[in-house]
């Protein structure tokens, strides 16, 4: 049965490309699909041919991360909830009560979009709850790992418990908590003892990861499925650039350098980068939105990239440093390369810890990262063959599912609660 299915997503690239590929998928099955998220990625959600609808401004979203704090990480959280989670409570839900005063339609939302649980809770809309990462999913097995919270697998059960108790009563619940429940009073809705597991639909709640990235742990919500990685990067729309082409041609494969489509402060990242580079010989690309984050004057083996399609990228260059975003963590997978994670904040630390178990990476703190120590980290991962072949064998995985077919099958399944 068609649908009008609607995909709400807060945040930066890494979080709005999953939706666009979901969407495509979905619209090639005959759903109308409107998307939802930040005006900046209107352009790009309007030339996939889907419909767009703005949940705040460019200037908001430019805004947002030029403050630094936004990749501290212990104020990082904070950043993100009061300047992109809070402010678009309210405008999910309206959009939300719009969309379905017009005709029946299912929301896919961010699990971060808390307005589309709103919606559900009190207007009875169907909401299917998509997270990216692994990293909300909290057990006392397999934990999932936080900065500044050292948790070993060994530790009794009863030590775990306390630990995310003090997590929520520090950091994570005392954020969210108090303006969620200020919401939740205006609603007539009774207070929240934890916002966490409240954010998740109790209908279905769709892990855009596969299982052996994130196996699933016996105390994770009964209504979870796991989809693969969602790898959507506009690849099968765009070319490399020529100039682009014309480098990756002329010599050997190079290192790519990446603190992220959202970072505005890695100066220092990428000129240690380039030294590291030099160091070992290697041409390098250093791909950043922000030119000004480029160190001026580069050697001609090492390139200043804008943008380029880490699918089309990827497999042509010998390794990748990043900062251990989700979908960039998937795409150096995909490509089978031997990677050197530099994870700063939110999500980043737990996927880290996630490709090294799976033998494709080496991490490193920021504050660690020197251009000696870069280049020694990166001359292993290049040359020994245990990295080189989990990066094949990673990549060999990857290549058995889809993960946006998989994500719109579960979508598909809850379709006929629409009319229930």
């Amino acid at each position: 049965m068609a649908l009008h299915i609607l995909l709400i997503t807060l945040g930066s690239a890494g979080d709005v490309h999953p939706f666009v590929g979901l969407g495509l998928e979905l619209r090639r099955r005959g759903h109308f699909v409107t998307l939802a998220t930040n005006a900046h990625f209107q352009s790009l959600i309007e030339n996939a041919g889907l419909a767009f609808a703005e949940l705040g401004t460019d200037e908001q979203f430019h805004q947002l991360i030029s403050n630094s704090d936004l990749w501290h990480p212990i104020k990082g959280l904070r950043t993100v909830f009061e300047g992109a989670l809070l402010p678009m409570i309210r405008p999910v839900f309206d959009l939300i009560a719009r969309e379905r005063a017009r005709e029946p339609v299912l929301v896919v939302s961010h699990g971060i979009a808390f307005g589309a649980r709103f919606a559900e809770e009190t207007l009875h809309i169907p909401n299917i709850t998509v997270h990216l990462a692994p990293l909300v999913f909290r057990s006392l097995y397999q934990h999932p790992v936080y900065q500044g919270m050292p948790m070993a697998d060994w530790m009794p059960h009863w030590l775990k418990r306390a630990m995310f108790r003090l997590s929520d009563m520090l950091v994570i619940e005392r954020v969210m908590r108090p303006p969620v429940n200020a919401i939740r009073r205006e609603m007539n809705l009774p207070p929240l003892r934890s916002v966490q597991g409240w954010w998740n639909s109790p209908g279905r709640i769709i892990g855009m990861f596969p299982d052996w990235f994130a196996p699933i742990q016996p105390d994770w919500p009964a209504q979870l499925r796991l989809s693969g990685f969602p790898l959507f990067d506009q690849g099968d729309r765009l070319q490399l650039p020529a100039d682009l082409e014309q480098f990756l041609a002329g010599g050997t494969p190079p290192i790519v350098f990446t603190a992220g489509s959202a970072m505005r402060h890695a100066a220092d990242f990428f000129h240690q980068s380039a030294i590291a580079c030099q160091r070992l010989g290697q041409r390098g690309l250093l791909m950043s939105r922000f030119p000004e984050q480029i160190p001026a004057d580069l050697p001609p083996q090492i390139r200043p990239v804008i943008y380029a399609p880490f699918s089309l990228l990827l497999p042509r260059c010998a390794a990748f440093v990043h900062h251990g975003g989700i979908g960039t963590s998937a795409q150096g997978l995909s490509a089978g390369l031997p990677t050197l994670v530099v994870p700063l904040s939110h999500d980043q630390f737990d996927n880290a810890a996630r490709l090294v178990r799976l033998g494709t990476t080496q991490t490193l703190p920021r504050n660690r990262y020197r251009a000696p120590k870069v280049a020694a980290m990166l001359r292993q991962l290049i040359t020994d063959p245990h990295y080189t072949q989990s990066a094949s064998a990673a990549a060999g995985r990857m290549a058995k599912t889809n993960g946006l077919h998989l994500a719109a099958d579960l979508v598909e399944q809850s379709i006929p609660a629409v009319d229930s």
